[in-house]
């Protein structure tokens, strides 16, 4: 969803952008030596890197984790299918700016990196650790991806020369060779944790983009209406909550129960949770509405809208485009002080803070929300200022824009 609002953004300022989605041909195909490419090799998307894993699984091609989120299945590069473009025509020319987004699965990385011109420039947008690492997305507080991995805490069999540790030194040898490569960050917490990567250790300049949104898909709405729409009492306190798959244990849904049940003062309120998977959440005290998995930018808008808070417990996260969308409909944030949330969640401005895992503190803050029907609109208007300020799709536009030109200008300049 980010990388085809960046680039329907940066075909609104002018430029000439294409984007390669995985195993299909390029969206608005059509070579030219002035483009900055895109090669968002997301391609096949989280569904069929699940079955492509399903079988490596059977047939023994990779060791088992112990944990299904965690697993660093994106470690096994699998080759492109022939025609699909990639180091086709386009990536290695000396105007190009090669530009990759989420690779993870589909982009094999010594035959894409062979193909391309060393001296190309190269921009990489991490969109979570995975570029960095010997296959984690995120790593749960290890620090191995520092100095090599190996003795992976995730693999059921590790050891110094475990596939973790093998993985990383492929993409290690793959791009050591590359002097013109600008990496970025979604977050400022990306930025921090790239600059420590061995991957990218020969990287010519580091820096933060956030992610943008249109800010007129997302805005303040009729909250009345909102609700009514979603069945919820027009007076409640409404709690919101989702993600893609809702239910995954980094989204922090057990801390949301856990923060819910124990809380005497919320039992009134009422949960709207969307995306798969949001039948945990069944059970509580408080009346919970499921509205199902969508990613339509106007039913998401009104979900937001009918809320008064929505929540991010995230034991760790990228970003939050969750959090931005809420924020951009003028509804305040409860989040976790952790990853790229804290980006946007300014405590006691747009939304509060708590203690990533700890469900009595989320509760805390909930009930405080609750409780200040005064403050939480101060925080949803702010929240609305902020992302209108720096959040806009045009604004993240506008700056890779801005670093495209400075990498051609500086080729030339040499």
């Amino acid at each position: 969803v980010a990388m085809r609002r960046l680039h329907r953004g940066l075909r609104q300022l002018g430029v000439d952008s294409h984007v390669w989605f995985g195993l299909g041909e390029p969206e608005d195909a059509a070579d030219h030596p002035q483009t900055a490419w895109y090669r968002g090799l997301a391609g096949a998307r989280w569904r069929a890197g699940r079955i492509l894993q399903s079988i490596q699984d059977r047939v023994g091609l990779v060791p088992r984790a112990k944990n299904y989120f965690t697993q660093p299945r994106q470690l096994f590069p699998t080759p492109p299918p022939p025609g699909s473009g990639l180091g086709g025509a386009g990536l290695g020319t000396s105007r190009a700016v090669v530009h990759l987004h989420w690779v993870s699965l589909l982009l094999d990385y010594p035959s894409f990196f062979r193909a391309l011109d060393p001296g190309v420039p190269l921009v990489w947008t991490c969109h979570d650790l995975n570029p960095m690492t010997g296959g984690c997305h995120y790593t749960g507080g290890c620090r191995r991806f520092e100095s090599g991995c190996g003795e992976c805490p995730v693999l059921e069999r590790s050891g110094s020369g475990d596939l973790s540790a093998r993985s990383l030194r492929c993409k290690v040898r793959c791009l050591e060779g590359f002097t013109n490569l600008h990496v970025v960050g979604d977050s400022r917490w990306v930025e921090s944790e790239a600059r420590r990567s061995r991957v990218f250790r020969n990287a010519r300049s580091f820096r933060t983009i956030h992610y943008g949104l249109d800010d007129l898909e997302f805005s303040p709405g009729d909250r009345g209406a909102a609700r009514e729409a979603l069945g919820l009492g027009a007076s409640s306190f409404v709690v919101g909550f989702g993600a893609f798959q809702a239910d995954e244990p980094r989204k922090g849904g057990r801390v949301l129960r856990e923060a819910l049940a124990g809380s005497e003062r919320l039992r009134g309120a009422e949960v709207v949770v969307f995306g798969h998977g949001g039948g945990f959440l069944s059970g509580l005290p408080q009346r919970v509405v499921e509205v199902g998995a969508t990613a339509e930018p106007g039913a998401l808008a009104r979900v937001y809208r009918a809320l008064d808070v929505f929540v991010m417990p995230s034991l760790e996260e990228a970003f939050g485009q969750t959090a931005l969308e809420s924020l951009a409909c003028g509804t305040p944030v409860v989040g976790s002080d952790t990853g790229g949330i804290p980006d946007m969640v300014h405590p006691g401005r747009t939304g509060l803070l708590a203690k990533p895992g700890d469900s009595g503190a989320l509760g805390a803050a909930l009930e405080w929300m609750a409780a200040h029907p005064t403050e939480r609109e101060a925080m949803g208007r702010a929240g609305r200022e902020l992302v209108t300020g720096h959040f806009t799709l045009r604004r993240q536009a506008e700056e890779y824009r801005s670093l495209y030109q400075e990498i051609v200008e500086e080729g030339h300049g040499s």
